[in-house]
């Protein structure tokens, strides 16, 4: 739990430094990150706070064990070695967000893979990953309906 915890600080960090570097190179990004708020708003039902810890859960529980648990750990079998396999499951997590997501939020998915991936590797375990993944769902899911203003009722 520490470690995912510590994991989250760190991906926010990353996050924060990354989006103001592309804010100063691509001022069309912060358009298309309220766009991405909102196409992921229309995605996720209006739930009170407390529904959204299994839904987060459940949705890191399940992305972890696909790409990290099961396809970073082919891949790199298949290729013989963790860089590949880290790049090549980024590339695809990352492609499978783009059917809901801007592009530039997929520069975040990319930088959630590539963490995720590192910390499963470096952890020996999928876990760490997971409650990073869930706990990182579950505040922006918060984040978002709280600067819609939702009531939660």
């Amino acid at each position: 739990l520490a470690i995912g915890l510590a994991v989250l600080v760190v991906v926010y960090g990353l996050i924060a430094v990354t989006m103001t570097l592309l804010w100063f190179l691509w001022p069309a990004m912060v358009g298309e990150m309220e766009e991405n708020a909102r196409r992921i708003m229309e995605l996720v039902p209006n739930l009170r706070p407390v529904e959204f810890v299994p839904l987060a859960a459940l949705i890191g529980v399940y992305e972890e064990l696909v790409f990290r648990g099961f396809l970073m750990t082919r891949l790199r079998r298949a290729t013989g070695g963790w860089t590949i396999a880290v790049v090549l499951s980024t590339v695809v997590f990352t492609a499978l967000h783009a059917f809901e997501q801007t592009r530039s939020a997929l520069v975040i998915v990319a930088i959630l893979s590539l963490v995720f991936s590192l910390v499963t590797i470096w952890r020996r375990s999928i876990v760490p990953a997971i409650i990073a993944h869930a706990l990182f769902d579950l505040s922006q899911l918060l984040l978002l309906h709280l600067q819609a203003g939702d009531s939660w009722t």
